[in-house]
């Protein structure tokens, strides 16, 4: 029989085990030193807000559309340049802050396991949408897209509103916001904190701030109980697709 030490018995069960402490459960051996400061926060927050702005991203198609450049095309840059300045913003803060990206955020190769998750978390997404779109509410799911061919409008949709967006909101509120928060002021703090800034990154719509909010509880539920990053990406596109699948089936029913 091999005798153990207290020391020894407290190290394997610290790498065998995913610890929740204050922040969401990981791993002590696998996420490098380092905190999000209350600046960087703010930072990454007012970015997601202001960038995400339709009237931002006008300032950057509306002179391309001047130079006769199809609607379509000129509102996939403005959108590409704005989406793509956040992420930078926030994984250059995520770089600064831990020396590195994808463990602080939690952000590794997809597995079978974390698609099956996500895909399961897609529905789940969906039917929280669904659900809210019985209440009294204005405004409704997404908002429209530029005239153009018919296969572009597809192409746009999934990109921006399945790829990108289910990628950079992920990184931005669940990798970020609710990791500092979280270290800040506890998980079930930092859960609700970063859910109610991802409702506000839908104003001015009831509906859509609304399903920010309740999405954004559910997401960060899913982030924080399978302490993955890859998990909440494929469930919010995913989710998203759906939600758009639905939409445009009830405009072509009889």
């Amino acid at each position: 029989m091999v005798r153990m030490s207290k020391s020894d018995d407290r190290q394997l069960t610290l790498s065998g085990e995913e610890l929740s402490g204050r922040g969401r459960s990981r791993s002590r051996t696998d996420v490098p030193n380092g905190r999000f400061h209350r600046v960087d926060l703010v930072v990454v927050f007012a970015a997601g807000i202001v960038l995400g702005l339709e009237t931002v991203v006008e300032l950057a198609s509306g002179p391309l559309r001047s130079t006769g450049m199809s609607p379509l095309l000129a509102d996939a840059i403005g959108w590409g340049v704005a989406n793509g300045l956040i992420l930078v913003i926030a994984l250059g803060i995520t770089r600064l802050r831990y020396g590195r990206v994808a463990s602080p955020l939690r952000l590794h190769r997809p597995t079978l396991r974390t698609t099956l998750v996500g895909l399961a978390g897609a529905v789940g997404l969906a039917a929280i949408n669904f659900a809210v779109m019985f209440l009294p509410l204005d405004g409704g799911p997404a908002g429209g897209i530029a005239d153009g061919p018919a296969w572009a409008q597809l192409v746009f949709a999934v990109l921006f509103g399945v790829v990108v967006t289910g990628f950079y909101e992920e990184v931005v509120y669940r990798g970020v916001l609710m990791t500092g928060l979280s270290d800040r002021f506890g998980s079930k703090a930092g859960l609700v904190l970063s859910s109610v800034a991802f409702s506000l990154a839908h104003l001015p719509r009831a509906y859509n701030t609304v399903t920010g909010l309740l999405g954004g509880l559910y997401l960060g539920w899913l982030y924080r109980r399978y302490d993955s990053l890859n998990v909440v990406i494929i469930a919010h596109g995913l989710g998203n697709a759906l939600l758009g699948v639905a939409a445009a089936a009830a405009n072509v029913s009889p």
